[in-house]
Parts: C-alpha cells; structure tokens; sequence
C-alpha cells in the first residue's frame, strides 16, 4: 500500500500521471469509436498488473466509512498536504479502474450482455442480461477466446468495494 512517508510528492504524482495516460490513451480509443484498439491497450495494461497498482492507490486513504467513505481530514498541515496528494492519486485511479472496467462492458455490450440492476436479489456483483436469449448471468461467456484480462476487468467494481469490519474500513 503507498503511504505519504514512503514516497515523495514526485513520485507521487508520476503514478498520478500514469494513471492519467492510461485513461487519456482508453478514452481517445473509445471516443474515436475503435473499441479494438482500447480493448487491447487495456488488456496489456491489466497484463502488466496496473491493476494491483490502482488499487492500491485508491486504497492508500484512509476513509470513514461514517461518511460515505469520504476521506478522513487530517489535523496537522503537513498531512494535510501530503493527504491532499494521496487523495488526488486516489481519485484518479478509481477513474482509471472506472474506464478499465467500462472497456470491459463495452466489448459485452457488442456481444448483446447488457447490465441490469439485480441489486435487491444480488450482493455484490454486476448481473447481465443477454438481449436476444434473455439468460442472465453475472460472468457472461461471450466466446472461447474472452481474455483473462476482460473477465477481470469485469470484476473491477467488487475489487473496489470497500467494506467494514470491526470499524476498521477494508478492501
């Protein structure tokens, strides 16, 4: 997990900066209509394990879980400054895991699965639904060549799903 006292404000924001390439290289794909090519940049991104990486910067704040999980204030300005920098890395990772994950749905969608909202009678995870055969389904099988990178992709909003036990916020 990053700590503010483990790195610099540098580093920092050059994790910040990646994360934000990745998301400008997804989104110029995406917006240009070549989900192919933001299939594959993401792919090789979830190869190259970024998503340990992000999430691990979004769980770098502390959140109170009183508070929507908003990030905890820090009393000294030192922290506070540091904090203002993990908080800025933290959001934008989430942002990234969102657009790595909204690859993931995009390449189901082209395949007929679309979400539902089963929240009421799931926990936890996403259920699609395929619009011609109407099966459902929380991993749809699209075809024998669906990479291990999308099916985990795929699974990016319970890896982000903060929980509570014993008070203490966890992932």
């Amino acid at each position: 997990m990053f700590r503010a006292d483990e790195g610099d404000g540098a580093s920092l924001r050059r994790l910040c900066s990646q994360a934000e390439c990745l998301r400008t290289r997804l989104r110029e794909r995406l917006d240009n209509g070549d989900l192919s090519s933001a299939i594959k940049i993401a792919e090789k991104s979830v190869e190259n394990n970024c998503i340990v990486a992000l999430l691990a910067m979004v769980q770098c704040v502390d959140r109170d879980f009183n508070d929507d999980f908003r990030p905890i204030a820090s009393s000294s300005p030192d922290d506070a400054a540091n904090a203002s920098i993990l908080n800025d890395m933290a959001d934008v990772a989430l942002l990234a895991l969102t657009d790595l994950y909204m690859i993931g749905e995009a390449y189901l969608k082209r395949n007929g699965w679309y979400p539902i909202d089963q929240s009421s009678s799931v926990a936890g995870g996403i259920m699609y639904e395929h619009h011609e055969s109407g099966e459902t389904s929380e991993e749809p099988i699209v075809d024998d060549n669906m990479s291990w990178q999308l099916k985990l992709m795929l699974s990016i909003p319970i890896l982000i799903e903060p929980g509570i036990v014993n008070g203490q916020v966890v992932w």
